[in-house]
């Protein structure tokens, strides 16, 4: 911009919509001296800070995002930002650390996601309502029945993402024939309530077609006990991702092998045994703090920003400062 741009002036309410953030913001730059006001002391006489244009773009141009926030990418996987570390820390993503509106945050190139949807394109993620049929009460590798010569099979998941009974026999009827089959569900999967607490325990299981392992006998437990309320399930061609609000299982509900099964594969959480029966917990915690409003009001701001909840953006910066220091 030449000198005659140089001397055009604009106010925080319009800065704040060129650099595409709020008016608190742009106050907070001026008390940074990131940006300098003309009316530095007579601005609160004039009702607003005004600023060049010139050096309202500079700022924009230094503050624009390196790459995708974790938050974008996780709105675009359809997954949460705490995955998205994990594929990070997992060597999966790759990402990079970059200084960012004063905060150091990994960013990723939006090639870099491209490459990973690429070649991650199997992994089929579902929310409750695809791995569970409301209407049928039926979900993935569900055990179900023959009525006269009682030969059991599970409900599977194929290459295609197509639906099947696979038997104990070893044969595959389409999903759609298998009543005409002769088979019906061993249970009916229903909606329960809502378990409060908001995190989850997971497991990464291989992916196998069986229909007695230990491993889906267990899911038949959480289908009966958890219901898919509190339940999500991603499978690819190898692995089946579940995650489970915390709960206590009945003693009699899993027996030695089963525990010792899902111990092996448990890659967050814990599992307990108390007086009552199994308790399978997650890894977090609720942690309580209190910060000035004016603090909050900021991070609800970037949060905003960067497609995050609040809870989401404090545990990220959490987590990345404890990563820092260890």
């Amino acid at each position: 911009m030449g000198q005659e741009d140089k001397k055009k002036q604009i106010t925080t309410k319009q800065a704040a919509e060129l650099l595409g953030v709020a008016e608190n913001t742009v106050l907070s730059y001026s008390r940074q001296g990131i940006l300098t006001a003309v009316n530095e002391k007579s601005w609160q006489i004039d009702n607003t800070k005004y600023f060049y244009i010139d050096d309202v773009e500079e700022v924009k141009d230094k503050l624009k995002k390196p790459g995708l926030s974790t938050g974008e990418v996780a709105a675009q996987l359809g997954v949460s930002t705490v995955t998205v570390f994990n594929y990070i820390k997992d060597g999966k993503l790759t990402a990079e650390k970059e200084v960012y509106r004063g905060r150091e945050l990994y960013f990723i190139k939006q090639t870099e996601l491209e490459r990973f949807q690429k070649n991650y394109k199997n992994m089929r993620s579902r929310n409750n309502k695809e791995f569970y049929s409301k209407p049928n009460k039926h979900g993935w590798f569900q055990l179900f029945i023959h009525e006269r010569s009682e030969e059991h099979g599970r409900l599977m998941v194929g290459e295609d993402e197509d639906y099947f009974l696979l038997t104990a026999s070893g044969n595959k009827i389409p999903y759609t024939k298998i009543e005409q089959y002769g088979f019906k569900p061993v249970y009916l999967i229903e909606r329960g309530s809502i378990i409060s607490k908001r995190k989850f325990a997971k497991f990464v299981f291989p992916y196998e077609y069986k229909v007695k392992t230990n491993i889906y006998s267990f899911i038949d437990k959480c289908y009966e006990y958890i219901t898919p309320t509190n339940m999500k399930m991603n499978i690819n061609k190898q692995t089946i991702e579940l995650e489970i609000k915390p709960y206590c299982f009945p003693y009699d509900t899993l027996d030695e092998e089963t525990i010792k099964t899902i111990k092996k594969y448990m890659v967050e959480g814990s599992i307990i045994s108390t007086v009552k029966g199994i308790y399978i917990d997650s890894e977090y915690e609720l942690l309580s703090i209190e910060i000035p409003t004016q603090v909050k009001d900021s991070l609800k701001q970037i949060a905003s920003e960067g497609n995050f909840t609040l809870e989401e953006l404090v545990s990220e910066i959490l987590l990345e400062y404890v990563n820092e220091k260890h």
